[in-house]
């Protein structure tokens, strides 16, 4: 009986090897794809080897963490239902302090080291994205009676400074509720005491706590990683449920403001990025409460950018060098500006204590080149707009005509969120089941666990909207104070 469940642990261990082998050759394949892709994005130069370095790097423990955590599932999930499960006692389970529990903890570490460093460099990265919001609502010309000329009556900043404002609500918005996941999960690990189900006995229906009883860091595992799964999948059909009839769906909401609010949002990440056309329907963007529910009950062939039936308010795009430049000038003239003090800027309105009369100028003449860059694109949408194929829109790999003019894919998937929280639910979802799962191999208390992770996660969401408030302020010229 001894030798045959040794051979059993070691064809486990086999088997093991086999699943991190196909993990990780599947996940070289993604990260391949990744690399490529930010290589093409930046026209081949990435600045600096150091960059290239890091990029390699992130990349490696993005995809090599997510790899890892599926195989950590799996085989803790083998456990629970072999060993759990089992009618009558006929196997063994393998020992923490066997080579079993020491491939485990060594996966665990290296998990959740990839992962913090994976969501780390995710935080920064979406948070020094180069943002451009453009008005397309023309400067109003009247006559000065006073001096008898002809003069431009400035664009109402509201509008700008509300887009601005609610792009960075949803910056940080989530699929799920981290407050309704870490409570539930606490509730049914500490408070229904399913964590003992980890206890080193052959009963799943045995949930009593034996202090004498040695508790498995493989059953724990595998535990609460299901437990937080069930808990996920559900939180993410409700609030799909509630916000497709009841709630709305944030980012089809954000979109439709961009139309009634007659401005673009164009985020730019080195030559490519993500354009979101809005354009009022209506006569007078100004208008009253009326005059937006009739222009918000238009069409969605009215909304789009192009005039043909496919039609689409978003895109995924990719700029030319010259069109990259051009932004990156005025990005240079943004950080040049000078930092005034606090007491300059206390009485002038939104607009003037984000810039001076300089500035001013930067930011119109930038707003009229944007504008006229794609309308120019929508005259000649057949040259520059595609359909991507399901190929191109899991790799969005740059295009090789995309070096000699703008190409735009149409985005039915919503692949902008890709920028914010919303898009990355599983990577930060596989972040709070590692961190958690490292803190209980620690102290073996679902509450202090998920505490701990609760605050990990809130610390994350808080560094994100700072940072992400700090971009959109610099770079859409807009007072930090006036961002909510």
């Amino acid at each position: 009986l001894y030798k045959a469940e040794k051979r059993r642990i070691q064809d486990f261990i086999n088997t093991w090897d086999y699943m991190i082998i196909s993990a990780m050759v599947l996940a070289l394949i993604i990260g391949l794809v990744r690399l490529l892709r930010a290589y093409r994005a930046s026209n081949g130069f990435f600045g600096n080897p150091m960059e290239l370095i890091i990029q390699v790097i992130v990349t490696a423990a993005d995809v090599g963490s997510g790899a890892l955590f599926f195989v950590l599932f799996f085989v803790s999930l083998y456990w629970v239902c072999f060993f759990k499960l089992q009618s009558s006692a006929h196997t063994i389970l393998p020992a923490d302090d066997g080579e079993v529990g020491y491939r485990f903890r060594v996966c665990i570490i290296s998990t959740v080291i990839g992962r913090v460093v994976a969501i780390l460099w995710m935080v920064w990265h979406q948070s020094f994205l180069d943002i451009f919001l453009f008005d397309r609502t023309a400067p109003r010309e009247f006559v000065d009676e006073r001096r008898g000329v002809l003069r431009e009556f400035p664009t109402p900043c509201w509008r700008t400074l509300f887009i601005a404002n609610e792009w960075n609500e949803i910056q940080t918005l989530r699929q799920t509720s981290l407050e309704f996941t870490m409570f539930m999960a606490v509730f049914l690990l500490g408070g229904i005491e399913l964590e003992n189900g980890a206890k080193v006995t052959p009963d799943a229906t045995d949930l009593t706590e034996i202090p004498v009883v040695e508790t498995s860091q493989l059953l724990r595992f595998g535990i609460s990683s299901i437990i937080f799964l069930i808990i996920e999948v559900f939180g993410v059909v409700a609030m799909m449920f509630l916000r497709n009839y009841r709630l709305g769906d944030p980012l089809r909401d954000f979109v439709d403001l961009l139309s009634l609010s007659n401005i673009s949002f164009l985020i730019l990440d080195n030559r490519a990025g993500f354009f979101l056309h809005g354009e009022f329907s209506g006569p007078e963007v100004d208008t009253d409460a009326k005059g937006l529910a009739e222009a918000l009950a238009a069409s969605r062939a009215m909304h789009g950018f192009t005039s043909d039936a496919e039609g689409g308010q978003t895109y995924v795009v990719f700029v030319t060098d010259q069109f990259r430049k051009e932004c990156l000038e005025f990005l240079r003239n943004a950080d040049a500006r000078p930092v005034r003090e606090e007491s300059q800027t206390a009485t002038r309105d939104p607009k003037d204590s984000a810039m001076d009369q300089q500035e001013r100028g930067h930011s119109t003449r930038l707003r009229e080149h944007l504008v006229s860059v794609f309308d120019d694109i929508r005259d000649k949408h057949r040259d520059h707009v595609q359909n991507p194929s399901l190929f191109q829109q899991w790799t969005l790999l740059p295009p090789r005509e995309a070096s000699d003019k703008t190409i735009l894919w149409r985005d039915t998937r919503k692949a902008f969120s890709s920028v914010i929280f919303y898009g990355n639910e599983l990577s930060l979802f596989m972040m709070q089941v590692m961190v958690f799962a490292a803190i209980d191999m620690s102290v073996q208390s679902a509450a202090l666990s998920g505490a701990v992770t609760y605050i990990v996660m809130f610390a994350l969401t808080f560094l994100r909207d700072e940072l992400g408030k700090s971009n959109i302020s610099k770079k859409a010229f807009i007072d930090k104070r006036f961002l909510i």
